[in-house]
C-alpha cells in the first residue's frame, strides 16, 4: 500500500520538477526572458524576484492572485456541499416530489445550471467514499478539484496510489490527456501495481473473462480487453519495450484496449472536454456568414427538428440532418468525397502553450505559489449535516441556498478574473492562459472561468443591472447567459424582470422571439422582451413567409442575391465529419459563381419545406401546444399525451380548452398521483402547482410559465 503521509508531505511537486509536456522543462530563475514575436506575452514571474518588468504589475499580479485563490477556495467548498446535496437528491430521486420528471430539468428550473454538471459533481462525491488515498489529498489541497474530476472516472481502490502519484508530478493539462480513453481500474504511468494488471488497457483483475480454444479460461487474460499473455505486463520478446507494455499486442502507454471501447464507468475514448466520443472525429469550429433572414431560419430549422425528434436537439445535429436532408436532394450533385482542412478547437490555443513552454519551460505556474487555501464557510457545512433525514422540500431548500451563495462568489471571482484576462496577470506568474491559471492554480473548470469573465464583460459594457441580479441571487446562471444576446441599457430592466418571473423555457422563447424581431430587415439590434400573453412560437411561425423560402430554395443561380447584405454569422462546434458531410452538401447544391451563403440558404429552406410538408397529428391540441409537455419547466417533446383538465371520469368533455399536452411521465407518474395539480382553461388560462403535499402550500405555482409563487 502506497505511504499516503509521504505522498502528501510536500504537495504538489514544483512545476519546474513536473513531468514536462513538450521539451524539457526549464528552472524558472532561468527562463531569461526576451520579446517574442507573439503579442501580449509579459515578462514572467520568477521565483527568485529577478525580473525586468516594473514593481507594479508584479505587485498586481500577487495581490490579484492571493485574492482569487481566497474566493476561489469558497467557491470550491460551495462545490463540494451541492455535490453532497445532489447525491442524496439523486440515490433518493426526490426531484420527483417537486414535480421534475428528471434532473436535468430540476437542475435548470430550480438550480439554474446544467443536469449535466451537478451529476458530475455528484458521481465525483460519491466514488471519493471508496478512495480514501484521493479524499485525503482532496482535503489536505494537495491536489485540486480539477484532479478529482479527471481521476475519479478511471481510480479504482487498488490503483489510486499509482495514478495519485502521477497526480502530484504532473501537470493539470497532461493529467487530463492520460487519463483520456482509460478504463475503469487502468493503471498509471509507470505504475507496475499487480502482477496480473494488463499493460494493454491498464485493468487491475484477479479474474479473467477469455477462453482459450480448449474452452479454460486463461490464467493470464485481461478482464477488460481480453488479452492473453504469459507475460502481461512486460518487455516484448526481442525488443526493448515499455516497462508498461503488453506482451500479447505490444501496446503501451495510453493504448486503447482491443474492443475499442471503455469498460466500466470510466468515460468513452475521446476528448473529456468536448464529449466527442472519437478520438479521430475531434471537434472542429465551423462557421459561416449568412444574412439575418437566414440565420432567423436556421433557428426555426432547430425548433422543427426538435419537434420532429421528440427531443431538445443539439445545433451539431441538427446541421447534420440538415446536410443528410440536402443530400438526399436530387438537384445536389455532391463532390468527390475529399475533407477539406478543418482545424479542431483550440488548436491556436495549443500551438501558444507550446510557445510559452518553448520559452519559459512550464506553462502551470513558477515555483514560489502559495497553495489554494482552506476556507470554509460554517453555514454550508451545516447544510450538508443530516441530509438522510431531510425531505425532497428540505433539500431543495438547501440547494438553492448553496446556489445563491455560490452566485456571489462568483461575482466576486468573476471580476478578479476579468482583471486577469484584460492585464494579462497570469503571464507575470507562469501560466499560459487563463483557463490553466484556472484549472492549475484555482481548482475550476477553465470554460466556467472563461463565461464568468465574457459575462462580467457583456455586463459592465451593457446592463450592470444583469450583474447585480446575478449575484445577489435573482437570476440564475442559465437564465444570466440566455440574455446576453439581447440585454441593453435600454430594456435591461424589463429583461431582467421577464427573467425573474417566467421559467427558463419561456426565456429562452422570449430570447429567440427577440433575436427574429433584430432579424428582420425593420428590426432594432436590441428588442424589448415580447407582451407576456403572447404565444412566441406561434407568432414565430406566422412570421416565415412560406412564398419567400421558396423562391430561397429555387436551384437556378439568382445573380440578383449577390447583392444582398450578409451581415450574420452561424457558428456551431461539431465532428469533423459533420463538418465535411456539411461541407460537401454546400458543394453539391452550389451553383455557377454562387458564394457558400446562398447554396446553404438554399439547404435551409429545402430543408424547411420538407419538414413543414409532413401531416400533422389529428389531435389539433398538440400542434397548438408546439408539440412539447405544458408542464412548467419540462423540456419533453416525445412520448405526448392529451391530459383532461376537469377529468374525464368526472364528466370532462374532450373540448380543446380542456385538454392540455403532458408527457407521459407527467401524466401518469405525477399529475394522477398528485404531485402536480392544474386547473382552469387551455391553452392560456391553466393554472399549475408543482410539488404538491398534504396540508402545505405547493413549491411552485405558475399561470402557463408565469410564476405567481416562487
Amino acid at each position: 500500500m502506497l505511504d499516503a503521509a509521504a505522498i502528501l508531505q510536500g504537495g504538489l511537486a514544483p512545476p519546474s520538477d513536473r513531468v514536462p509536456v513538450v521539451g524539457v522543462s526549464i528552472p524558472a530563475d532561468r527562463c531569461g526572458w526576451r520579446p517574442g514575436p507573439e503579442p501580449g506575452v509579459r515578462p514572467p514571474l520568477d521565483r527568485s524576484g529577478r525580473s525586468s518588468t516594473p514593481a507594479g504589475p508584479r505587485t498586481d499580479a500577487e495581490k490579484a492572485d492571493a485574492e482569487a485563490c481566497e474566493i476561489a477556495a469558497l467557491e470550491v467548498h460551495c462545490r463540494l456541499v451541492q455535490a453532497q446535496i445532489v447525491a442524496e437528491l439523486g440515490r433518493r430521486q426526490l426531484w420527483r416530489h417537486l414535480g421534475s420528471s428528471s434532473l436535468r430539468d430540476f437542475a435548470a428550473e430550480r438550480l439554474g445550471v446544467t443536469g449535466h454538471t451537478i451529476q458530475k459533481d455528484a458521481r465525483i462525491v460519491t466514488a471519493l467514499a471508496e478512495l480514501p488515498l484521493l479524499r485525503l489529498a482532496f482535503t489536505s489541497r494537495a491536489i485540486h478539484w480539477t484532479h478529482l474530476r479527471s481521476l475519479v472516472g478511471i481510480v479504482t481502490p487498488q490503483t489510486e496510489g499509482g495514478w495519485l502519484r502521477f497526480a502530484l508530478i504532473s501537470t493539470t493539462r497532461q493529467l487530463a490527456d492520460t487519463v483520456k480513453g482509460k478504463p475503469r481500474g487502468a493503471r498509471a504511468p509507470g505504475d507496475q501495481g499487480s502482477p496480473n494488471a494488463c499493460a494493454t488497457c491498464g485493468t487491475v483483475s484477479d479474474r479473467c473473462a477469455d477462453t482459450n480454444p480448449a474452452g479454460t479460461a486463461s490464467p493470464n487474460a485481461c478482464a477488460a480487453c481480453g488479452a492473453a499473455s504469459g507475460q502481461h505486463g512486460g518487455p516484448n520478446a526481442g525488443e526493448t519495450a515499455s516497462p508498461i507494455a503488453c506482451a500479447s499486442c505490444g501496446a503501451g502507454f495510453g493504448a486503447t484496449s482491443s474492443t475499442g471501447t471503455a469498460t466500466g464507468d470510466s468515460p468513452g475514448h475521446g476528448d473529456s472536454t468536448t464529449g466527442n466520443a472519437d478520438p479521430d472525429d475531434p471537434i472542429v469550429r465551423w462557421t459561416i456568414n449568412v444574412s439575418r433572414d437566414d440565420r432567423k431560419l436556421w433557428r426555426m430549422l432547430s425548433d422543427l427538428a426538435s419537434r420532429m425528434c421528440g427531443t431538445d436537439v443539439p445545433a451539431s445535429r441538427v446541421a447534420e440532418v440538415v446536410a443528410a436532408e440536402a443530400m438526399s436532394w436530387p438537384y445536389c450533385d455532391p463532390p468527390s468525397p475529399e475533407a477539406p482542412p478543418h482545424h479542431p478547437t483550440g488548436s491556436r490555443e495549443q500551438a501558444f502553450i507550446r510557445y510559452f513552454e518553448a520559452r519559459f519551460g512550464t506553462s502551470e505556474g513558477f515555483e514560489g505559489l502559495n497553495p489554494l487555501p482552506n476556507r470554509r464557510i460554517e453555514k454550508l457545512d451545516r447544510l450538508a449535516a443530516n441530509l438522510a433525514d431531510a425531505d425532497a422540500y428540505e433539500i431543495d431548500a438547501r440547494l438553492r441556498t448553496v446556489r445563491t451563495t455560490m452566485q456571489r462568489i462568483d461575482g466576486e471571482l468573476s471580476a478578479i478574473l476579468r482583471t486577469f484576462a484584460d492585464r494579462k496577470l497570469h503571464h507575470l506568474l507562469g501560466f499560459a492562459n487563463l483557463r490553466l491559471y484556472a484549472e492549475a492554480r484555482l481548482g475550476i473548470c477553465g470554460s466556467k472561468a472563461r463565461a464568468l469573465v465574457r459575462l462580467e464583460r457583456e455586463c459592465q459594457r451593457r446592463s450592470p443591472l444583469l450583474l447585480n441580479a446575478y449575484r445577489s441571487g435573482r437570476v440564475t446562471w442559465l437564465a444570466s447567459t440566455a440574455l446576453l444576446p439581447v440585454i441593453s441599457r435600454q430594456h435591461e430592466r424589463s429583461w431582467v424582470e421577464r427573467a425573474e418571473s417566467v421559467t427558463l423555457r419561456r426565456l429562452n422563447a422570449d430570447v429567440s422571439w427577440a433575436l427574429d424581431r433584430a432579424d428582420d430587415r425593420r428590426g432594432a439590434f436590441f428588442q424589448p422582451p415580447p407582451p407576456i400573453d403572447l404565444d412566441v412560437t406561434a407568432d414565430a411561425m406566422a412570421r416565415i413567409d412560406e412564398a419567400e423560402v421558396q423562391m430561397r430554395a429555387q436551384t437556378q443561380t439568382d445573380l440578383g442575391s449577390f447583392s444582398r447584405r450578409v451581415g450574420a454569422r452561424i457558428s456551431i462546434a461539431m465532428p469533423a465529419s459533420i463538418v465535411t458531410l456539411l461541407e460537401e452538401a454546400i458543394e453539391g447544391c452550389r451553383r455557377a459563381i454562387e458564394p457558400r451563403w446562398r447554396a446553404f440558404e438554399r439547404i435551409l429552406a429545402h430543408a424547411y419545406l420538407t419538414w413543414m410538408a409532413f401531416p400533422e397529428h389529428k389531435n389539433p391540441v398538440f400542434a397548438r401546444d408546439s408539440y412539447r409537455c405544458q408542464v412548467p419547466g419540462c423540456s419533453r417533446r416525445g412520448m405526448l399525451h392529451a391530459h383532461h383538465v376537469w377529468y374525464r371520469s368526472h364528466g370532462g368533455p374532450d373540448f380543446t380548452w380542456n385538454l392540455a399536452t403532458v408527457c407521459n411521465d407527467h401524466h401518469r407518474e405525477y399529475i394522477h398521483r398528485g404531485y402536480i395539480r392544474v386547473e382552469g382553461c387551455a391553452p392560456d388560462g391553466l393554472v399549475w402547482e408543482l410539488g404538491c403535499r398534504p396540508g402545505h402550500e405547493p413549491v411552485m405555482r405558475l399561470r402557463g410559465d408565469v410564476y405567481l409563487r416562487k
